[in-house]
């Protein structure tokens, strides 16, 4: 199964029509009124404009946004980690699902943690297809954090809960 990173929106406020019309206009009649010196204040004028209608909370959310999407790219190295045990044909993989970890591979597995883990990567899956459309909505700084705060859990949830079907997988050993 691929899975990608889900790609992080730039979070920024649009600035309202109305608010660039009026400094288009300002900005047009400055140009025809000073001439040269009107368009280094139309320029100037486009600046403010621009900077005051950015949300204050904005460069937040984008670095919110990218620590979001490290943590959610844990989460997708630990489910491209088990399906490259499951699917690769390099020699290490082969070797550990056939006579080291052969239970691992058993999603009815009726062992405790490694069935747990196949419960916890389902999770993941779904969290992973989710988190784009959850990104691109207009967050709030709470919000963002609240994101980040159970992306990091679920992505350190998925990774004990890997290391532990592993251990398991390696006690029962081939069968």
């Amino acid at each position: 199964m691929n899975h990608q990173n889900p790609d992080v929106p730039r979070h920024s406020s649009h600035t309202p029509w109305w608010l660039l019309s009026l400094a288009l206009v300002a900005g047009l009649w400055l140009v025809i009124v000073f001439k040269v010196a009107g368009a280094f204040l139309a320029l100037g004028l486009l600046g403010i404009v621009i900077l005051a209608s950015r949300r204050p909370d904005a460069i937040e959310i984008d670095a919110l946004a990218s620590s979001i999407s490290l943590s959610a790219q844990d989460i997708n190295d630990t489910l491209v980690e088990f399906d490259q045990f499951c699917s690769s044909p390099d020699a290490k993989n082969l070797e550990d699902r056939t006579f080291l970890r052969p239970a691992l591979a058993d999603k009815d597995s009726s062992v405790p943690a490694i069935a747990q883990f196949h419960e916890d990567y389902a999770n993941a899956q779904r969290f992973l297809h989710r988190l784009p459309a959850r990104l691109a909505g207009s967050l709030s700084v709470k919000q963002a954090e609240r994101l980040l705060t159970i992306t990091d859990e679920r992505a350190e949830l998925l990774r004990q809960s890997w290391l532990q079907a592993r251990q398991a997988a390696r006690e029962i050993g081939p069968s």
